[in-house]
Formats: C-alpha cells, structure tokens, sequence
C-alpha cells in the first residue's frame, strides 16, 4: 500500500493533484517516473513510508488530539437529528454530516405539555410524542429525499440526549431516566412506522452503545437510534482553531462536557456566523439558511434555550466524530506517581 501510495504522488496529472489538494513539483515527478520506468528503482515503500510520516507530522503534528483518523471508521455521511424532552418541550437540532464538514440544517424548541396523568412508562405517552412532533422535525425524523429544508440523505441516525443533565427541569433522576427511555421508544415506534413492514431490524448493545437499527428494503437506507450521556470532547475537531482561542482550557485538558458558559460562547459563535454575510461558515461548521433566517429572527434569545441547543449541537459533532478521548482528572497525577 506505501508503494502504490507514493507512486500514485509521481505520477499524479493536474486534476488529481487538485482532487488531493497537493502540489507536486513537476521535476520531482519527471525525475522519479523515469527512475520507475527504467527500474532503476524498485522498491517504493520505504518512500511510501516516508511520506505518509511527513504527511502526518504536517496535517497533525500541532494538534492536541491525536490520532486525528478514526480507528474503526463509521458511516460519515448522514442527518443526525439530536434531541431532548423535557415535560413542557422539546429542543432539537438537525446536522447534515458529510465526513468532516457539518451544516447545521435546523433547530427548533417543541411546545407541548405531557398531561398529569400520563406515566413516563406507558406506551400511550410515547405515542403522544410521537403525534406531537412538529411537520419540519418529522420530515428529517424520517424523510430521506432532498426538500428546500434538508439534504438528500441515505442514513438517518437519531440521537436522545438523556436528561439527567437537566437540573433545571426539577425532574428527579428516576422521573428523567423514564421520560428519556419513553423518548427513545417513541423514536422507535415512528422508525417501526417509516420503515414499514418491508424492513430489517437490528438491535445492538456492545461497547460503543446501544442502537436501534431499521434497514429499509431494497433501498439499504437505515433509520437508527442512539443514546447520548451528553460528550463534547470530539465536537472541537470542526472548529479547533476558534477553540484554541476561545476554548482554551478545553483544548488543553479535554475533559467530557462543556460548562454552561463555554456552551453559550458556541452558540453564540453560530449566532455571529450567520451575521457573516460574506460565508456564514467556520472551519469545518456552515449554517443553512434556514438556521440564518431563525437567527435572524432572534427565537433564541434566552441563555437557557441557547445553552441546550448549544448541548444538543456539540453532542451531534461528537457522535460523529470519534477521534480523540477525554483526559481523566487523575491521569496526571497518577502519571507521576508512577514516575516517583
């Protein structure tokens, strides 16, 4: 593979250079292709090797994070619907992921009320959140076709954030453990309903989570179900240079979740971005206009709202980036005890 790697670098024309986004110098190329063709040289994959070291030390040698690359990579291109409910509302946002570039494609705040009487455990609730969803949030729940709101799509991977976050919902821990598992079975009974009869189901719990997985026949689309405790420590990766300046300390020391105040400085930055007539994008981050036209609207103007999309987006950037891991806080610590 190194050999076939720095060969295709020699030979390359002009529109695979552009496609890689590489300059080769063109006495470089000349001069190799004649070592390959006489056979001069043989044996390319020490080069290889090599390049792919220097490669490596360019693209991630300043990062704090490595490896940058995914070990096991997963399916980079789908709609990641990320949301939460609480008793009075729903908060959801919708991310078009295409490998390492995200658009934000909508958001929105739910109101709806879950009646005295209706038990978190009951399947009658479920199917009333399930009713109760907005036409905008179903349509990316469970439409795979472009529309004027969202991207055409093959894969469409729905993640409930948990509640126990929440403090400010009063709700107690075993009350919001039941309303996130109610929230979970009303995803699944609308996938169920998607998807229809002609579909393939599978339902797995291993070590990266558990998911609920709807294969839809013949097409191959997937509708599917994940559980989200609320991590941040990937989502940086699509705007590390903003981060370092105005994230810093969780740059530096890579803990799990932000803090409410480093959640209201991301959205705010999105809220900047789309003020930004010139490319209402950042780094890796672009907003649909859409989500433009909602922040020039200023529907979310309270801190509270602001903070829980904020959550919300950050938890989609991080399911769909499975670079890095959170630093413990006694790692370095026991790091230098075991030094002593």
């Amino acid at each position: 593979m190194s050999s076939d790697l720095f060969c295709y670098f020699i030979h390359a024309d002009f529109d695979q250079k552009m496609d890689m986004q590489v300059d080769i110098d063109d006495t470089l190329q000349d001069d190799w292709k004649e070592l390959h063709s006489s056979h001069v040289v043989t044996k390319f994959d020490d080069l290889g090797d090599a390049l792919l070291h220097a490669l490596d030390e360019i693209l991630c040698g300043s990062s704090n994070y490595r490896p940058l690359i995914p070990a096991s990579p997963s399916l980079h291109v789908n709609r990641s619907v990320v949301l939460t409910i609480l008793e009075d509302r729903m908060y959801w946002i919708v991310l078009s992921c295409t490998w390492n570039t995200f658009t934000l494609e909508n958001m929105g705040v739910s109101h709806f009320h879950l009646y005295k009487h209706q038990k978190y455990t009951d399947r009658d609730t479920a199917e009333f959140i399930k009713d109760s969803l907005e036409p905008s949030l179903r349509e990316a729940l469970t439409q795979f076709t472009a529309s004027n709101l969202y991207a055409e799509v093959e894969h469409i991977k729905i993640i409930v954030k948990q509640l126990q976050g929440y403090k400010q919902s009063g709700l107690k821990p075993k009350s919001a453990g039941a309303l996130t598992g109610c929230t979970v079975t009303a995803m699944t009974l609308l996938c169920d309903e998607a998807a229809g009869c002609n579909s393939r189901l599978a339902r797995v719990h291993d070590k990266q989570g558990w998911s609920y997985v709807r294969t839809l026949l013949p097409s191959q689309c997937k509708l599917q179900i994940e559980r989200s405790t609320g991590k941040h420590t990937n989502a940086i990766l699509a705007f590390l240079e903003w981060s370092k300046e105005h994230l810093s300390h969780f740059v530096k020391n890579r803990p799990l979740r932000m803090n409410s105040t480093e959640k209201l400085l991301v959205f705010r930055a999105l809220i900047s971005m789309a003020s930004d007539n010139a490319s209402q994008q950042m780094e890796m981050l672009r907003l649909s206009h859409t989500v433009i036209a909602l922040f020039q609207l200023d529907l979310f103007s309270n801190p509270e709202t602001q903070r829980i999309l904020a959550d919300l987006f950050l938890i989609g950037l991080n399911k769909n980036g499975k670079y890095v891991s959170a630093v413990a806080p006694s790692y370095r610590k026991s790091s230098l005890k075991s030094r002593k």
